[in-house]
């Protein structure tokens, strides 16, 4: 029986676009299509650091897929997750608006 090393590398078929989510409140839940891989061999593992129905607060996350195959050859898919108030231009001025406000305010003793 022949002995071969695979050194091969999986395959990435489909990985998700960058997702971008205006939003009033946080967390919010935010879904993808899971990415698929292939591999000459088969993959045997697929790890990620955040999964499809994840809780994301305002900001940018990066979203990481790993598949290996039975070699330890591995493809990574990796995309972005962008949350922004819908208001950004408001609540700042509404914010600075109230200090201000509130540092003019007469105080009675």
């Amino acid at each position: 029986m022949p002995c071969f090393t695979d050194k091969e590398a999986p395959k990435v078929l489909s990985c998700p676009d960058d997702i971008k989510r205006a939003e009033v409140n946080t967390p919010v839940q935010v879904m993808w299509e899971k990415p698929q891989f292939s591999d000459n061999v088969g993959v045997t593992n697929v790890t990620s650091n955040k999964k499809s129905g994840d809780s994301f607060d305002f900001g940018l996350h990066f979203v990481i897929y790993k598949a290996k195959d039975a070699a330890s050859n591995s493809a990574d898919c990796s995309f972005t997750v962008t949350v922004t108030s819908k208001f950004i231009g408001i609540k700042p001025f509404i914010i600075y608006l109230l200090q201000y406000l509130h540092s003019r305010s007469v105080k009675y003793r």
